[in-house]
């Protein structure tokens, strides 16, 4: 297997962001992945962001990862996340309460 690349040290060029610095967390590239994803699923104006999000998230955690396996399953389980999860949520509540959308079935509204 080939040797993993460092980032490069940006400590010289930004005080503060050598390797063990905040901006050079895992968790701030996270946060700045999904934000991104996020702005370039809004421009696509694809409803949800379809295929603009996840072509930006799997490019930025390349760009910031260097690896393509931990990419496919760190997309899908933010996509999952953000996206999905409330879709079923959304489709779960519509199913089990219709009268909330006026939507009651025809022998409760004979009554």
């Amino acid at each position: 297997a080939p040797a993993r690349q460092q980032p490069p040290d940006w400590g010289p060029a930004l005080p503060g962001a050598g390797h063990g610095s905040l901006l050079c967390s895992n968790r701030t590239k996270a946060v700045f992945t999904l934000a991104f994803s996020t702005v370039i699923g809004a421009a696509s104006a694809l409803p949800g962001g379809l295929g603009a999000a996840e072509a930006s998230i799997v490019g930025m955690l390349i760009l910031l990862l260097n690896t393509s396996q931990e990419t496919a399953a760190a997309t899908l389980l933010i996509r999952f996340a953000t996206l999905w999860f409330g879709v079923v949520l959304g489709l779960l509540t519509w199913l089990f309460s219709r009268d909330l959308l006026g939507m009651k079935p025809e022998a409760d509204a004979k009554r």
